[in-house]
């Protein structure tokens, strides 16, 4: 069970640094940035195609 625990946390790590964040970097490199980063965020959350 300590494997798996240390496996999991090694993994979620890792999964924060996933290509979704690559792309809002580049979202922030054109100006969307702040309270419309985040609304963007949550906007694109709650589409239908989500």
């Amino acid at each position: 069970m300590a494997e798996y625990d240390r496996l999991m946390g090694e993994l979620r790590g890792k999964a924060a640094f996933g290509p979704c964040h690559e792309w809002w970097g580049e979202v922030e490199a054109h100006g969307v940035t702040g309270p419309a980063l985040v609304d963007a965020r949550q906007a694109l959350k709650r589409a239908a195609a989500a």
